[in-house]
């Protein structure tokens, strides 16, 4: 990855992996409830140790783009080292900013790529979420060939959050789709975002996705989830973001009451 000369305002090095490092949010099958798949998250540690979401350091002016880049690489390499230790078959969802690929010059070596085949990862069990509705549709399209023609899924994060995510599936048709949070909650409430919703989940049907919802915080939306035909809840439902993995019947009973519950 070759990246546009740029000043960094604030040394890479303050940004070390003692601060920066990922935590893992399960993804649930609606229907069993096994956990099918853990999104890494960026999260970063102050001095007093404690533990928050470093989400708004990839968007800080504090940053060059280039210096937001490494930083990102070298959480997301942590998350593949992690990941690769685990004996469940489940999948790791690695966020990459779309804005970003703009800075891509080898499209030859892609680093995700190059990191999943180094640590000796089954391609198969990695997804790459595609973030942000910006970036030129075109790289990103041939970005995305590349890792679907390797046997890496992709995913469209924040689905219903504009136009251009719509322009992304017929363009490239995802693996999966995680429907935009705050779409997905209003919704659950009723009114024109519920058939929104249900549209998209109709389009995703016909194209072949799975449907990821995220933010999935109380029973309700789980319903909702369901009346949906979404496949996998994501969400403090279940669990927020943690540092070690589940075994992955642990949310089973939960999921089984929840259906229950649909159900009657």
């Amino acid at each position: 990855m070759i990246l546009l000369s740029c000043h960094i305002k604030l040394p890479y090095h303050q940004w070390n992996r003692k601060k920066i490092f990922p935590y893992f949010q399960p993804i649930i099958c609606a229907a069993n409830g096994r956990i099918v798949g853990y999104e890494a998250l960026a999260r970063k540690r102050d001095d007093n140790g404690n533990v928050s979401s470093a989400g708004e350091l990839f968007s800080s002016s504090e940053l060059s783009h280039q210096a937001l880049i490494t930083l990102d690489r070298d959480v997301r390499e942590q998350a593949l080292q992690r990941f690769r230790q685990m004996k469940e078959s489940c999948y790791l969802a690695l966020n990459i900013s779309a804005t970003w690929l703009d800075y891509l010059a080898d499209f030859e070596a892609l680093p995700t790529l190059t990191m999943i085949d180094r640590l000796g990862i089954d391609r198969r069990r990695i997804v790459v979420e595609i973030t942000e509705a910006k970036g030129d549709l075109e790289r990103l399209v041939k970005v995305v060939n590349i890792y679907k023609k390797n046997g890496i899924r992709v995913a469209i994060d924040d689905f219903g959050s504009g136009f251009s995510q719509l322009e992304r599936v017929m363009s490239f048709l995802p693996d999966i789709i995680k429907l935009d949070m705050k779409l997905f909650k209003a919704a659950a409430k009723g009114g024109i975002a519920s058939d929104v919703v249900h549209l998209l989940s109709r389009l995703a049907r016909r194209t072949g996705c799975r449907i990821v919802c995220e933010g999935v915080e109380t029973p309700d939306e789980f319903f909702f989830g369901l009346n949906c035909g979404a496949q996998y809840m994501q969400g403090y439902l279940f669990s927020p973001a943690v540092e070690d993995f589940y075994d992955d019947q642990h949310f089973h009973d939960k999921i089984v009451d929840l259906r229950h519950q649909f159900f009657e």
